[in-house]
């Protein structure tokens, strides 16, 4: 009985052994040589990964980038966006299409987007048997101040009938606002008289000012047929958050063509611009005159709101000095701490 127990014994000892052997060389790689530095065990050409743990590896290969050229992509399925090929082809065909040629620098175009086939015509469609379905394009334009919405059928030739074609447009509405126009816009107000006074009355240098589209719409009869947009102005003085420097109760309106001042709202002569302290969001600012957390987080109280208010404007920050973000929230009066409120509102407004 003793002799039997003693042989388990061994044998358990043996497996075990043999099971810590296999676990230490699928952690460690032996070197190949005598010569073979001691920095290779735990490191090779592949990156930490062992001939005998392929399921330990920690490989970190950097695959090369891409030197793919979009211009040469080709629809694959009926529901592929258009690719570069077929956008640059539909604006050939624009600018062919009169009264378009007359002036096609003109032209704007404000959506271009595949125009879908129908439901069963897809469902139909079998990937190498079937050829794709005619593909087409909707395009909404502006040109010389009117709306147009036409098809563009990508796989006529320029010039030829039915490349495009006129298609109703909307009783009501305009097209959406390009970035083009977002950009110029912004500009729009200082070419005006009245503005740049309006401003010098509010104590605020010109060069500080900049100017912002917040709100395209329509604002009453007498506004009929035209494109008008309001815009709100901030000072930029002190900080590069010039969103938290609001120039109160100036709205300017403008028309979208023209870039023409149409009115100006001045209701806030009364209102300070609040400070620019404390209203950077950069980490570098951010630090001279901000205290740190240990959790990676500014604590700002934000300036423009009265001093009854519990607000602070939280702003996790980078050292590449990249804005990621900002999160508004409450603050607790009782126990909670910074961290708590944090971990509740990231990605959302409370």
């Amino acid at each position: 009985m003793d002799h039997s127990t003693s042989l388990l014994r061994l044998t358990f000892l043996a497996l075990g052994a043999a099971l810590v052997l296999l676990v230490v060389r699928s952690t460690i790689r032996l070197p190949r040589g005598i010569d073979t530095p001691a920095s290779s065990l735990l490191d090779d050409d592949a990156g930490s990964c062992t001939r005998f743990a392929p399921w330990a590896c920690r490989r970190t290969e950097k695959k090369p980038k891409s030197s793919h050229s979009h211009e040469s992509d080709v629809p694959r399925h009926p529901l592929d966006p258009l690719t570069v090929g077929e956008i640059n082809r539909a604006r050939e065909l624009l600018h062919a299409h009169p009264p378009f040629s007359s002036s096609p620098s003109s032209l704007l175009v404000h959506s271009l987007a595949l125009d879908e086939p129908d439901k069963p015509v897809v469902l139909r469609w079998r990937k190498g048997a079937d050829a794709l379905p005619p593909r087409r394009a909707i395009a909404v334009v502006r040109f010389r101040g009117e709306s147009h919405v036409l098809a563009v059928d990508l796989s006529v030739s320029s010039g030829e009938e039915g490349a495009v074609t006129p298609l109703p447009v909307p009783a009501s509405g305009y097209p959406t606002m390009t970035m083009d126009e977002q950009q110029s816009l912004c500009w729009a107000p200082f070419g005006d008289a009245a503005f740049n006074a309006t401003v010098a009355r509010r104590g605020v240098r010109m060069s500080d000012v900049a100017c912002l589209p917040i709100s395209l719409g329509w604002y009453g009869p007498t506004e009929e047929g035209r494109r008008l947009i309001k815009i709100q102005c901030f000072s930029a003085e002190g900080t590069a958050n010039f969103y938290m420097r609001p120039i109160e109760g100036l709205t300017v309106l403008v028309d979208m063509d023209t870039r023409e001042v149409v009115s100006i709202s001045d209701r806030g002569a009364g209102i300070p611009i609040p400070a620019a302290d404390n209203t950077d969001y950069r980490y570098t600012q951010a630090t001279k005159s901000t205290t740190k957390t240990s959790f990676g987080f500014h604590d700002v109280r934000a300036p423009s709101m009265e001093s009854s208010s519990p607000g602070i404007w939280v702003t996790p920050y980078n050292k590449s000095e990249e804005w990621a973000g900002g999160l508004f929230v409450y603050q607790s009066k009782g126990e909670d701490t910074l961290a708590t409120w944090s971990e509740r509102c990231v990605f959302r407004f409370c």
